[in-house]
């Protein structure tokens, strides 16, 4: 339970740092379980680019929570 919270935190922290844009994809891909497509079409960009934020941005958290020690 402890560790679930201070990961929760951790990730909150690593999203906060991230760009408006960044973040709100990421948002409504993990959290809203909206498709590529769909987040494309309501930011107006490709899904290409939504593609590309994603993956930066699961690899960017992955060495973030490693650095916070949290996995």
């Amino acid at each position: 339970q402890r560790q679930m919270c201070i990961r929760d935190r951790s990730i909150e922290d690593f999203l906060w740092k991230q760009t408006k844009r960044n973040r709100t994809v990421f948002l409504k891909r993990y959290f809203y379980i909206m498709d590529i497509k769909e987040i494309a079409e309501e930011l107006d960009i490709k899904e290409g680019t939504v593609k590309s934020i994603l993956s930066r941005m699961r690899k960017e958290l992955a060495v973030w929570l490693e650095k916070e020690a949290v996995v």
